[in-house]
């Protein structure tokens, strides 16, 4: 009788610095009309002064949308519920210190917090190196998002996000030589 797998190493075991390590992460894309006109809830990091997509990590046995609705619990306090998937992007960057390679799956966020609560303004933020804010999708150009091509496709479907649109499912490389 062959013995059961050993039990998956623990994500702290990954360090984000490991040659050779490539980072799956869920992102969602939250759309707001309230105001009038469209805005997309960014995430934005304290110390660096850059914005992203809200989302996180994906852990060993659990889904990219599960880990998109437990990244945005966890980050906002707030459930959130995900909708279709948009875009897988998968690149590679220095980020001043390594060498990085991400993939990420990035979904539709259908609905933030619980229905018929309204939701502060700006969102909130559980932890204390990241702060949330919707931002007009009509200045998004004018905004530090990481990676580039996240800025250039929220600007690109502008107008189809604000008319209660999405687009269609993409995937894109953007890899250093």
């Amino acid at each position: 009788m062959t013995p059961p797998p050993p039990p998956p190493r623990p994500a702290a075991d990954y360090p984000e610095d490991e040659p050779g390590h490539v980072e799956f992460i869920a992102r969602g894309v939250a759309i707001d009309r309230r105001t009038g006109s469209a805005r997309v809830l960014l995430c934005q990091s304290k110390k660096r002064g850059y914005y992203y997509l809200p989302g996180g990590h994906v852990e060993f046995g659990e889904t990219a949308a599960e880990a998109l609705r437990r990244e945005i619990l966890e980050e906002m306090g707030i459930p959130c519920t995900v909708g279709s998937p948009l875009q897988v992007h998968e690149c590679s960057f220095h980020d001043g210190k390594v060498l990085r390679h991400e993939v990420n799956m990035v979904f539709h966020v259908k609905h933030l917090g619980r229905h018929g609560v309204p939701q502060p303004d700006p969102p909130p933020s559980a932890e204390k190196h990241i702060a949330f804010e919707w931002v007009p999708l009509g200045g998004i150009e004018s905004r530090d998002v990481r990676p580039d091509r996240a800025r250039a496709w929220l600007a690109a479907h502008a107008t189809q996000f604000a008319g209660g649109g999405l687009p269609a499912f993409e995937m894109i490389a953007d890899m250093l030589d």
